[in-house]
């Protein structure tokens, strides 16, 4: 069996790693190398068909001007209505990079040691210290009236030890309120300690923010998708699916002139990048 050393017709454009051109017209990449090792065996030489798109080089398998397009396709239903393929001789997982996402900014790394659960106990407590101290300092008869607890040095009081400064023993008249001051030091204590070792460990070995690693979480964040014109059939294709995450996608996906217009988009605007998809969200950092 052979085809007698006949020249046949194939379309195809770049692909890395499955097809691609030389300085010197040769043709390279895994799916070039099998073409030559079929032909080798089969005794054919093949012809590659200039095309524009790559619409144009399915198209011209449709009217059998072209022989086969050798660099390898995706296998969609939609596809196979129209040409048949070869063999699956692999398979390819759909991944993505993104750019590295940017640190908090200077102040915010002030924030950043402590959870936002912990930050909102702190306001919490900040808030009731005072009323609780100026409750239990209350003069118990008129004439000590003059005596009270102002609300400004209540919160002089909080403020000031949380922030490691010394206390206005004046203020603290009774044992309640000696307590109360004490466990609020303990408090303090605890807390600052706390702060100041997440605070060193942050600086020391910062800690980037989270981002997303499955198709879910990405439809969920992004904004918007790109992809290069031969994604249309993909798109389809999730908008035909029973998939809530395929149909979601399919909805924010934008066709672009090429996949390196939309890669070279994503990483000026330190967007995520797929290497099919190019995925545009609003933040990363």
């Amino acid at each position: 069996m052979g085809f007698f050393g006949a020249s046949i017709d194939v379309t195809a454009l770049p692909y890395k790693p499955y097809w691609g051109v030389e300085a010197d017209q040769s043709y390279v990449g895994s799916d070039a190398m099998m073409l030559k090792s079929i032909g080798h065996s089969l005794n054919f030489t093949f012809h590659v068909l200039p095309t524009a798109n790559w619409a144009e080089v399915t198209r011209l398998v449709e009217e059998r001007i072209s022989f086969i397009a050798p660099v390898s396709h995706t296998l969609l239903p939609q596809r196979s209505l129209l040409y048949d393929y070869t063999y699956a001789y692999e398979h390819v997982f759909m991944h993505f990079f993104m750019t590295k996402p940017l640190l908090s900014s200077n102040w915010q790394s002030l924030y950043d040691p402590l959870a936002d659960e912990v930050w909102t106990s702190i306001l919490v407590v900040l808030l009731l210290m005072p009323l609780l101290l100026i409750a239990i300092t209350r003069p118990e008869h008129g004439e000590e009236f003059d005596k009270k607890l102002k609300q400004g040095d209540a919160a002089h009081i909080v403020v000031g030890t949380f922030l490691d400064q010394s206390v206005n023993k004046r203020h603290i008249v009774n044992s309640a309120s000696r307590v109360l001051v004490a466990a609020w030091l303990v408090f303090s204590f605890i807390v600052g300690t706390a702060y100041r070792s997440n605070l060193t460990a942050a600086l020391t070995l910062p800690k980037y923010p989270s981002r997303p690693e499955t198709l879910e979480q990405l439809v969920r964040v992004a904004d918007k998708v790109t992809m290069a014109p031969y994604g249309e059939e993909f798109r389809q294709f999730f908008k035909q699916s029973e998939s809530d995450v395929f149909h979601a996608l399919s909805e924010i996906m934008h066709i672009v002139p090429s996949t390196a217009h939309g890669l070279q988009w994503a990483a000026e605007k330190k967007y995520i990048v797929q290497n099919v998809l190019c995925i545009v969200v609003k933040d990363i950092s």
